[in-house]
C-alpha cells in the first residue's frame, strides 16, 4: 500500500517537480552569473538547453555569461539563437550588436537590392513558430466566419468582406511561411566557435586555404562532407572548415 501511495504521489507531483527543476537550475545559474562565476553559469544554462528548455531568455542569459567569460563565438551563437526565437526583443538585438562589434572578422557586403531587402524585412517580422501560429489562427478564423455566414444569412453583408480579407491574409501568410521554410530547410546559419579556423578549397587538411576565420564569424552552411562543412560568408566567399570549429544556430 505504501508503494502504491508513493507511486500515486509521484504521478501527481511530476508536473510540479518538472517545473521546479528548471526553475532551480535557472535561479542557480543566475546566482553564479551575479557572483561573477560565468563559466559555471554557462554550464547550467547549457544544461537547461540540452534538457529541452529552449527559451529565448535561457539563450540570452547563456550569451551574456559566455560573453563575460570571453567565449565570443559561443556568445554570438547563443544571441543568434535567442533572436531567432524572439526577433523583436530589443535587449537581445542590442547585445548581439555589441558582440558582433568585438569580432575580429569584418566582412564587407554589398547592400541588398530593394526587393531582397523588402523580403528580408517582411519575412523576419515573426519567428517561424510565431508565423505558424498566425497561419493556424487565420485558418480557423476564416472557417469560423464561413460557418457564421452559412448559419446566419442575415449577417452575410459583413461576413463576406471579412471572409475575403481573412482568405487573402491567410494566403499571403502561408505563402511567406512556406517560402521561408523551404529557403531555410537546406541552409543553416552557423557561428565559428574556435579561436581560429582555416577554410580550405576542399574538405581535406592539406588543401589550399581559402580564408581564415575567427571566433564569432557568422556564415551559412551549404553542405557537409565527412568531418568538414562547406560554408559561405556574407561576401560570397566559400570554403570547407572542420565541423568541430562551427556551431549551428538554433532556429
Amino acid at each position: 500500500m505504501r508503494r502504491l501511495s508513493l507511486l500515486l504521489w509521484l504521478a501527481l507531483a511530476a508536473p510540479a517537480l518538472a517545473t521546479e527543476e528548471p526553475d532551480r537550475l535557472f535561479t542557480e545559474a543566475s546566482g553564479h552569473y551575479d557572483a561573477g562565476r560565468f563559466v559555471e553559469a554557462s554550464r547550467l544554462y547549457d544544461s537547461l538547453l540540452r534538457a529541452g528548455y529552449k527559451q529565448p531568455q535561457v539563450y540570452f542569459n547563456l550569451g551574456n555569461a559566455q560573453f563575460r567569460a570571453g567565449s565570443l563565438g559561443q556568445a554570438i551563437w547563443a544571441y543568434r539563437s535567442a533572436f531567432n526565437l524572439a526577433p523583436r526583443d530589443v535587449d537581445i538585438e542590442a547585445n548581439l550588436t555589441v558582440a558582433r562589434l568585438a569580432c575580429r572578422d569584418k566582412i564587407e557586403v554589398a547592400p541588398p537590392g530593394l526587393v531582397k531587402q523588402v523580403w528580408r524585412t517582411a519575412s523576419s517580422v515573426l519567428s517561424v513558430a510565431e508565423g505558424t501560429l498566425l497561419v493556424t489562427w487565420l485558418w480557423w478564423s476564416l472557417w469560423a466566419v464561413v460557418a457564421i455566414a452559412v448559419f446566419l444569412p442575415s449577417v452575410r453583408s459583413w461576413t463576406l468582406p471579412v471572409i475575403r480579407l481573412l482568405a487573402l491574409a491567410w494566403l499571403v501568410s502561408a505563402s511567406t511561411l512556406t517560402v521561408r521554410y523551404l529557403a531555410e530547410r537546406n541552409t543553416q546559419s552557423g557561428v565559428v566557435i574556435a579561436v581560429e579556423t582555416q577554410a580550405r578549397s576542399a574538405p581535406a587538411p592539406d588543401e589550399d586555404v581559402a580564408f581564415t576565420g575567427h571566433a564569432g564569424m557568422e556564415c551559412l552552411v551549404r553542405g557537409q562532407r565527412g568531418d568538414y562543412l562547406l560554408v559561405e560568408l556574407a561576401n560570397g566567399r566559400v570554403g570547407w572548415i572542420p565541423a568541430t570549429d562551427l556551431k549551428l544556430v538554433e532556429s
